[in-house]
């Protein structure tokens, strides 16, 4: 019908009086043979009231006529409107490398662009019945989420693998909004899917990487930091809180929450050592790069932890510091393994000094001791030379021993 309209435009269009007057000359020859048959029979006065009918038949005629020419003329031009307008669209949607649809207002897809065809390498007819199009893993749940979308007419955003004309799956990103008319009713959804799977991947690979870095960082007690140096606030990660002895995770904290918890005797030293190291890394100052210092941290259990702090400054364009980038690990117990070699340290230190003095002692008894002892042990020898009873004798031999095993101990 459309076809036979479209063929039939120029004509009406060049020849919108061809049909009245085609319908006046008709009118002419049938009013001619009427009047000649009506007046030979009936006389005049009938002749007159079959021309009245006539007439107005005639004028209803020619209106409806024109009615139906322009109604059809209005067919022809929006149908042409509809089919430019559609061919733009094709146009269009064949431009963009997103995999272009859309549907109907029950969610049923009434088109694919040339693109999701060369991606796929199935036409609308084979994609329609062909569900493996969507991997197995969110096929379900696809369908869940974009028929939920149609019923609760909220737009439909979902992640999934589409299936390459090759065979393989990639990840895509779905979208679709609805259409409405002018009475507020969805006529149509527009979607698309955009190829992300290079991107899935890196960010596949980064969390995977993240997840290990935590991991590690939590094994070692390892946190990483960055501060803004206009506004104090810190990006870490989440082992600084095991660190400080948070309970909750708070991905963004201020300089002054940490210092809150820094012992009482390391915290203004803390505070300006960061405010020197900050001013110190100026140009005009030097441009000092990096930054090293411990303290200590009471948990609310009020243990004390040490922590040790490295940081290097990132600048900007004009050569201000604009962050502080670090890190913070745990040294409590190397600062537990150091006191106690400081302790055995100076235990050594106390027994070395302790066996010095008892050498000395023992050096200054043997002397003063020996001199005596030296001169007992010669009068004892005169003494057993003289005459003696056998008591005597036995008990001056007694001390000369006596004395002689005292000098081999000193």
């Amino acid at each position: 019908m459309i076809n036979y309209l479209s063929r039939m435009t120029p004509y009406f269009h060049t020849n919108r009086f061809a049909l009245p007057a085609a319908a006046v000359s008709a009118f002419a020859l049938s009013v001619i043979f009427l009047f000649s048959t009506f007046t030979s029979l009936h006389g005049s006065s009938i002749w007159y009231a079959v021309l009245l009918y006539l007439v107005f038949t005639f004028c209803l005629g020619v209106f409806l006529l024109r009615i139906a020419v322009n109604t059809v003329q209005s067919l022809v031009k929006s149908q042409a409107v509809i089919a430019k307008t559609e061919e733009k669209f094709r146009f269009m949607s064949d431009s963009v490398p997103n995999l272009v649809w859309m549907s109907d207002n029950l969610g049923l897809i009434t088109f694919f662009n040339r693109r999701w065809t060369e991606y796929t390498g199935l036409d609308y007819e084979q994609s329609i019945v062909c569900p493996e199009l969507i991997h197995e893993d969110e096929r379900a749940e696809m369908h869940h989420q974009w028929y939920r979308a149609v019923a609760e007419k909220t737009p439909f955003d979902m992640e999934y693998r589409l299936r390459r004309v090759d065979g393989e799956y990639r990840w895509h990103l779905a979208r679709a909004l609805p259409l409405y008319d002018s009475s507020g009713a969805i006529t149509n959804w527009f979607g698309s899917c955009t190829d992300i799977h290079d991107q899935k991947l890196k960010n596949q690979e980064l969390k995977r990487v993240q997840i290990a870095l935590e991991l590690a960082q939590k094994a070692t007690r390892v946190a990483t930091w960055e501060i803004d140096t206009q506004t104090g606030v810190i990006t870490h990660t989440p082992i600084i809180e095991m660190l400080f002895g948070f309970d909750a995770h708070i991905p963004q904290r201020h300089h002054e929450e940490l210092l809150a918890v820094v012992h009482d005797d390391d915290r203004e030293i803390v505070r300006q050592a960061m405010n020197s190291w900050i001013a110190m890394s100026r140009p005009e100052n030097g441009g000092e790069e990096n930054f090293r210092i411990e303290f200590r941290v009471v948990w609310p259990d009020q243990s004390i932890h040490w922590l040790s702090k490295v940081a290097s400054n990132i600048r900007d364009e004009s050569g201000r510091v604009a962050f502080l980038r670090g890190a913070t690990f745990d040294i409590t117990d190397i600062k537990t393994m150091q006191n106690a070699q400081q302790q055995l340290t100076i235990r050594e230190e106390a027994a070395r000094e302790s066996s010095r003095l008892k050498s000395e002692f023992l050096a200054a008894m043997s002397h003063e001791i020996r001199t005596p002892i030296n001169g007992v042990l010669g009068m004892t020898t005169f003494l057993l030379e003289t005459e003696l009873t056998a008591e005597q004798f036995e008990y001056a031999d007694a001390v000369r021993r006596s004395g002689n095993a005292l000098l081999t101990v000193i």
